[in-house]
């Protein structure tokens, strides 16, 4: 027996969207790239405090940039909820070593 939810397949907001799996792959390259510059020079990048500020100069212009971009337009409530989970997963990124 199966219930209603059974046969959803997906729903808005359910997964991140498109834009934001390419926003995230990109970071974690940029990220990943600067890992090996630093482990190439000697440096332990989990302890340099330059791949900290470069995570953290990240974070601001991808934010700087998401906001601009959500002010150009009007939203509808599923485009609410989309926008929603990729803000979430916008929040929560954190590139693995």
């Amino acid at each position: 027996m199966t219930g209603e939810m059974d046969t959803w397949v997906s729903f808005p907001g359910q997964e991140q969207s498109q834009a934001c799996r390419a926003v995230l792959a990109l970071m974690s390259k940029v990220h990943a790239m600067a890992v090996v510059c630093f482990v190439a020079t000697g440096s332990d990048p989990m302890k340099d405090p330059n791949v900290r500020m470069l995570a953290n100069d990240m974070a601001r212009r991808l934010h700087v940039s998401v906001v601009a971009h959500v002010g150009r337009f009007s939203y509808s409530m599923i485009g609410a909820l989309q926008l929603k989970r990729d803000l979430g997963e916008y929040q929560v990124w954190d590139p693995k070593p």
